[in-house]
């Protein structure tokens, strides 16, 4: 599989699937995991909004590198991240990202996500820039056999570079 089939395939997923798992590491070296909603632009980069006061914005302020995770149950494949989150200030590109994410929240009527009962609590944006990118490509694999290119990493240049 060529480098562009897989970010297209990757591109895919993260425009398909709605839901990701960030993962984070708190002050004690523990790491702690969270749904989130979120979205990804063209550069691969993810948008998700979380509370001021949530355990991984607290996370955050330790060791800016996550991990995240999506899996697409209707087209077997997976998604791993690994990368640098940081906060989107409140600027125009944050008021979009809360748009886009209050877009994806709505779809869903039977379910109302933290996000979508703000109070008093702030509310960030946060972007996390990839560094690491895999796709799990499991469609296709057979009863007697496994497919023997499951993995397949996409390379994550560095602007300027």
């Amino acid at each position: 599989m060529t480098d562009t089939t897989s970010k297209s395939l990757v591109k895919e997923v993260l425009d398909r699937v709605k839901m990701g798992v960030v993962s984070t590491v708190n002050k004690e070296g523990n790491p702690q995991s969270a749904l989130v909603y979120f979205y990804a632009d063209d550069n691969f980069n993810i948008y998700f909004a979380t509370f001021s006061n949530s355990r991984k914005y607290a996370n955050l302020g330790g060791n800016k590198m996550v991990a995240f995770n999506v899996s697409d149950v209707e087209d077997p494949r997976t998604v791993q991240l690994e990368g640098v989150a940081e906060e989107v200030k409140k600027n125009v590109n944050a008021m979009e990202v809360l748009e886009r994410l209050s877009q994806i929240l709505g779809i869903n009527n039977d379910y109302f996500a933290p996000l979508t009962q703000i109070g008093e609590i702030g509310t960030v944006v946060i972007r996390i820039k990839p560094t690491y990118i895999r796709l799990g490509d499991f469609a296709f694999i057979t009863i007697d056999g496994v497919k023997e290119d499951l993995f397949h990493t996409v390379v994550m240049k560095e602007e300027g570079k």
